[in-house]
């Protein structure tokens, strides 16, 4: 016996199965490669905590032989530690909820797909990568968002970039 209730639940997800794979289609791609800039020597970031950490001795060692340097030297320490401890710190982390997401993963450079909505990209490649094109299907727009990727811009390393990315649905003429 056929169940009239099974048969519209059936056809109800088919179809829902098919608008999400409709619209998690690609419509467009998105190429980089390596920036060709010369690397600059500079102090990695436990450089700077030692570099820090020898200054704030030598200031502590000056301050204490001083008529009430004790009593500042200590403040300045311990303020010096407080802010040393904090400022490399990352408390928040950047939250991301729907969209696409994509990598520039490979070092000499590749290609990511576009697809329609929120579009955000992660640089893990170790070296900086440059936007050397955006192509979308005829149909798309790329609409205004913060930290936008465009055709240009460099992304640092462990750095993202977003698009934002709409389309119109094309249908028959209407005669």
């Amino acid at each position: 016996m056929h169940n009239p209730h099974k048969t519209a639940i059936g056809l109800a997800i088919s179809l829902l199965t098919l608008a999400e794979s409709t619209w998690a289609q690609s419509v467009g791609s998105i190429t980089y490669s390596p920036n060709a800039q010369v690397a600059v020597p500079t102090l990695s970031g436990w450089m700077l905590a030692v570099l820090g950490l020898l200054f704030g001795v030598m200031a502590y060692r000056i301050l204490r032989k001083k008529e009430h340097g004790r009593t500042i030297a200590s403040i300045a320490a311990t303020g010096i530690m407080v802010l040393g401890a904090s400022s490399g710190i990352t408390l928040v982390q950047e939250s991301r909820a729907g969209g696409a997401s994509g990598f520039f993963s490979v070092a000499t450079g590749g290609t990511s797909p576009i697809e329609v909505g929120l579009n955000f990209y992660e640089n893990t490649s170790g070296v900086p990568q440059v936007i050397r094109t955006i192509v979308l299907n005829s149909n798309c727009i790329l609409e205004a968002t913060e930290a936008v990727c465009q055709e240009g811009n460099t992304v640092p390393v462990a750095g993202s970039c977003k698009l934002q990315v709409s389309c119109r649905i094309e249908v028959g003429d209407p005669e």
